[in-house]
């Protein structure tokens, strides 16, 4: 089969999602339950940077005010937040109810009206049954599992009238403490985490678009407790791997009880991000 061809690209995607340490673990709203209390800080500097990520849209013609946004993955509002203040009007949706409430809290009481918000497990949303099809000037998904293979990406086209956007992993993406709990319970898929923004640039490609594309290097440091650590390692190992989340947490706890210092644990993580605006 050619490479060129749209088939040989759902191949690969649905392979690597089969045999590497891929999105598939994290497409869980417990993992995302988890972190929804910490995730995503809305200081000064980070907000700053997101405000300019919709500027560049804006600049771009992508948005404008009353421009119709859906952003799958929202999180805590980390875009749906400066798009509302640039005028759009947004639909979120996040697979975790804690992101959703927490997005809810934040939103300026002067945005309220434009913005709605909704839990929604992408993978088994119908565009059509939600009026989706065809809805929004722009879908967005940034950085999110929801797109965790073709047919998340396919759902994602069919809700755009115009133009959509998609950011992910490229390449590797080192998470060195859960490659080592991996490693030390032997469970899931081992290795580094795979990215797949290589799947959807030659996806789009095999189908005639032509995507914009930019990439940026990435690293960061947090400090965990070894509880949340528990708990979001253990959420993730379940998916992969199909057993209770009840048996892995055990085995989870008692190997970072070897490696925590006053029950902390520093979580390193290194990679490269891809992403992708095109126009339908």
């Amino acid at each position: 089969m050619s490479i060129f061809t749209e088939q040989f690209w759902v191949d690969q995607w649905n392979d690597l999602n089969a045999t590497k340490s891929s999105q598939s673990g994290w497409a869980n709203p417990a993992v995302w339950n988890s972190m929804a209390e910490s995730y995503g800080s809305k200081d000064e500097k980070r907000m700053a940077s997101l405000r300019n990520d919709v500027k560049k849209l804006q600049d771009q013609g992508i948005i404008f005010p009353g421009a119709k946004v859906l952003d799958i993955g929202c999180g805590p509002g980390s875009h749906g937040i400066p798009f509302a203040e640039a005028g759009c009007i947004v639909t979120a949706i996040d697979i975790s109810d804690k992101m959703i409430e927490r997005f809810e809290s934040e939103i300026p009481a002067d945005l309220k009206a434009n913005v709605s918000c909704r839990v929604c497990n992408w993978h088994d949303m119908d565009p059509d049954a939600e009026g989706f099809t065809g809805a929004f000037d722009l879908v967005f998904a940034n950085m999110t599992p929801a797109i965790g293979g073709a047919e998340d990406l396919m759902r994602l086209m069919k809700c755009s009238k115009s133009w959509c956007h998609w950011a992910g992993w490229a390449g590797e993406r080192r998470d060195y403490l859960m490659e080592d709990i991996r490693s030390a319970i032997d469970i899931g898929h081992k290795g580094a985490f795979e990215g797949n923004a290589l799947y959807v640039f030659n996806l789009l490609f095999s189908m005639g678009y032509l995507p914009q594309v930019q990439f940026t290097e990435r690293g960061f440091t947090n400090e965990v407790t070894l509880e949340k650590m528990v708990e979001q390692a253990s959420a993730i190992l379940a998916s992969e791997s199909g057993k209770p989340v009840e048996e892995i947490a055990g085995q989870v706890k008692s190997y970072l009880e070897t490696v925590a210092v006053d029950g902390m644990l520093i979580r390193k993580n290194k990679g490269c991000s891809g992403a992708m605006q095109w126009k339908i």
